[in-house]
């Protein structure tokens, strides 16, 4: 890869990791989830993880 390849996809990959850290202080100030035990962040990225890969697959290229 070239560098400015590379270095456009550390920008993102920062912006990617700035953006789970928000996340998480967001979970762990939300009402709605207060008393409820476990880990709400992992639980949460299990399911973004299930609907990136359910997006992956249904616009993979050459199926429709």
């Amino acid at each position: 890869m070239t560098d400015k390849v590379q270095k456009a996809i550390n920008k993102y990959e920062n912006k990617f990791n700035k953006f789970m850290i928000n996340i998480e202080d967001q979970v762990k100030n939300e009402k709605a989830f207060e008393g409820l035990g476990g880990n709400l962040f992992c639980g949460l990225l299990v399911q973004m993880k299930n609907d990136i890969n359910a997006f992956l697959k249904s616009n993979k290229k050459g199926e429709k």
